[in-house]
């Protein structure tokens, strides 16, 4: 018995209508699952000719962490050898197969920020600017790349970490401390994260020019916390240094009692601390913002 060709047709219209007006639902629960992390994002177009036929195919079977592990080891030689554009490229390929897996965007801005940073400076065929500018470069990248993995992975208090530290370094020649702080506390409400980030982000604070009197009220509680950590020595040292200026925005700030009678000693070895940092800092062509 054959089916009327009219029924033919009204059935695949009613299969394309329903295709048609599923599509935005499925885009939306495709978006939804993507941003929970529970599918990975499409493959570009152009990564076939970047990972070769095998291992394209090896991810297409559901290999992507395997094969990301792979590209992961093929980085050794290039690091050795300081092609940091390899090692980067390495990475990126990385990042792609697998951008939930936060170590790929630590390990790559440290190699970019750190490691081809340092390497700058000890290039005797680069003049004085060109290392600046370079090691200015490396590190604008290296926040750029933490930056664009926080976005798959905003809950890794470790990136919050590395960013911190690549605001902080002597080797960066545009420190931003107030950057350094925020990234603190984020990186402070993360789930697993360690006490320090609470206090870093009142240090990294005291450092921003303007910003004291706020600095003092942070630490002033961390000082009075219950928590032994929160009373670092390092809690009392920045009490004692900003004290000279707090007391001028407020006067009626006063230094606890166990700290008052070693704050010039104190500040004394921050001084000292902060002209070494200071010279580090020259070296590179960039002068210290504030100590940290």
């Amino acid at each position: 018995m054959s089916i009327p060709p009219r029924r033919i047709v009204l059935a695949l219209a009613i299969i394309v209508a329903g295709g048609v007006l599923r599509l935005p639902f499925e885009q939306a629960r495709t978006r939804d699952l993507q941003q929970r992390g529970i599918l990975e994002p499409p493959l570009s177009a152009s990564l076939r000719d970047e990972l070769g036929q095998s291992f394209f195919i090896a991810v297409l079977g559901g290999f992507r962490s395997v094969v990301a592990s792979l590209v992961e080891l093929k980085t050794i030689r290039p690091w050795q050898e300081r092609q940091w554009g390899l090692v980067d490229e390495y990475y990126a390929i990385c990042n792609k197969l697998q951008p939930r897996e936060w170590h790929y965007w630590d390990l790559r801005a440290w190699h970019a920020g750190f490691n081809a940073a340092d390497n700058y400076q000890y290039e005797s065929v680069r003049s004085p600017a060109v290392k600046t500018m370079k090691s200015r470069q490396a590190f604008v990248k290296a926040i750029g790349l933490i930056e664009e993995g926080l976005r798959y992975n905003p809950k890794v208090y470790q990136l919050y970490e590395r960013l911190r530290l690549l605001h902080t370094s002597e080797l960066n020649p545009e420190p931003d401390f107030l950057a350094a702080s925020r990234a603190c506390e984020m990186g402070a409400t993360c789930p697993g994260a360690p006490p320090y980030l609470r206090r870093f982000a009142a240090y990294h604070l005291a450092d921003v020019p303007g910003r004291e009197l706020e600095a003092w009220r942070r630490l002033m509680d961390l000082y009075r916390s219950e928590d032994p950590m929160d009373r670092s020595p390092s809690v009392g040292l920045r009490l004692a240094v900003l004290e000279p200026t707090v007391t001028k925005l407020d006067p009626s700030a006063m230094l606890p009692v166990e700290i008052a009678p070693h704050a010039v000693r104190m500040r004394a070895i921050w001084k000292a601390n902060r002209e070494k940092a200071q010279m580090q800092r020259v070296q590179i062509g960039s002068p210290v913002q504030g100590g940290h």
